[in-house]
């Protein structure tokens, strides 16, 4: 019980990272499927069509955006076969989906575009600058003041701005005094608006540019397959020499590389990226990748 419980949780946890790794596709473009096969005891069909190898052990068609229905069959005899599974391939246009056969099952291994589309992107984020708007307030305050003194002299002032005016009169036993002060307050309110504007930075540029495999071994006498096609030979090395085999103008991606004497010296997947030169060493029991440099 418990080991089930444990291949169901590494099931799921394989799907949801490959759900999170394929990229979404541009549905103005058809995609490509490319199977390279590692055996002939398995076929493959994609909507009912037979997925042949044309190169080597590769199969490649020409799919539509979404998804479609993919069957692997054990081949039984020559015109025998049995359904050993089936499932949704999705296809995102615009890209290439890279794929093998492990142990009868569909392993996905690769995503890369296209070489030569422009796919559609989203649309890049603008810049947005704060600007300023100021607005100024007036307000205007009267204040007025009266006294009364027993006096007989009764004197009134009134001043306005810059100006007063000022008179008196002699009243029994009364005087007054009124004023009038005028106060000017000005307040200065800053406000933000919002205006898109074009980004400042241009958009980088992805660069995608053939590289070369270079592969070196002090033994030799091997087959160099990749993606099931096969590239070459690794010739006997000589007495103080090395056998050496160059791989030239490999795409960007990711590929099944194989290597294969009197038994199989590597057999698993190797990134390759945009203008490199991958040097690697390959003995029987040894695969070792001892440099990557920028190709002029």
């Amino acid at each position: 019980m418990l080991k089930s419980l444990i291949y169901i949780f590494l099931g799921v946890f394989a799907l949801s990272s490959f759900a999170i790794a394929q990229p979404s596709g541009d549905p103005n473009h058809a995609g490509r499927f490319e199977l390279t096969y590692s055996d002939h005891t398995h076929m493959v069909k994609v909507d009912g069509k037979n997925l042949d190898a044309t190169d080597g052990m590769m199969a490649v068609m020409r799919l539509s955006h979404g998804k479609h229905h993919l069957q692997i069959y054990k081949i039984k005899g020559i015109f025998s076969a049995d359904l050993a599974s089936e499932t949704k391939l999705f296809i995102p246009g615009g890209y290439i989906v890279r794929a093998t056969l492990t142990k009868g099952a569909l392993d996905v291994f690769d995503h890369v575009p296209i070489p030569g589309l422009k796919l559609n992107q989203p649309a890049p984020e603008l810049t947005i600058p704060v600007a300023e708007t100021t607005t100024s307030t007036t307000t205007t305050t009267v204040t007025t003041s009266s006294t009364g003194i027993a006096d007989e002299t009764v004197s009134i002032s009134m001043g306005f701005g810059g100006e007063s005016i000022s008179t008196s009169m002699k009243l029994p036993g009364a005087s007054a005094g009124i004023s009038v002060t005028e106060q000017t307050t000005v307040t200065t309110t800053t406000t933000g608006s919002t205006t898109p504007v074009p980004p400042t930075h241009p958009m980088p540029v992805v660069e995608n540019r053939p590289s070369n495999i270079v592969l070196i071994s002090e033994k030799g006498m091997a087959d160099v397959y990749l993606d099931g096609e096969n590239k070459g030979e690794l010739d006997l090395a000589m007495i103080d020499e090395m056998s050496k085999l160059t791989i030239w103008d490999v795409n960007p991606g990711s590929y099944l590389l194989k290597v294969e004497g009197f038994e199989v010296w590597y057999n698993g997947t190797i990134k390759v990226g945009s203008g490199e030169e991958i040097k690697i060493k390959v003995e029987p029991n040894q695969f070792k990748v001892i440099g990557r440099s920028r190709l002029p």
